[in-house]
């Protein structure tokens, strides 16, 4: 049940009312909550937080990292090569130009059938 069980952290990158709530609805006792990126007003019921003690913690999304042998660096120069190591354009399935956005909408809705997984828009200038 809601007291006993749960995600040991969940990340809301959203901001929202809903989906703070939803994150704090679904972590254990003693878990944590992080909240990722820009700040923003929102309206919680807190309840939960206090019954199962979850741990709320706020990230900016930059910083300098200490790496395992002891090296520095920025936040943002791991998480690129990160993406590099892991190859994350191969979660990209197709991108359109912003004059396309009707069928690239409509894509996405497809995505499921389709075997897609991100959909994005190309914003530099074609030739």
């Amino acid at each position: 049940g809601a007291l006993s069980s749960g995600a040991d952290v969940t990340i809301d990158a959203v901001g929202s009312s809903g989906s703070i709530a939803d994150c704090l609805r679904i972590t254990r006792p003693r878990g944590r909550v992080v909240l990722l990126g820009m700040p923003a007003r929102v309206d919680l019921d807190l309840t939960g937080l206090w019954h199962r003690e979850i741990d709320l913690k706020g990230a900016y999304t930059y910083g300098t990292e200490t790496l395992a042998d002891g090296r520095t660096t920025s936040t943002f120069d791991l998480a690129i090569d990160a993406a590099n190591h892991f190859e994350a354009e191969r979660l990209l399935s197709a991108t359109y130009p912003l004059a396309d956005h009707v069928d690239a909408i409509a894509h996405a809705a497809s995505a499921g059938r389709r075997g897609a997984v991100k959909i994005a828009f190309d914003m530099r200038e074609h030739s």
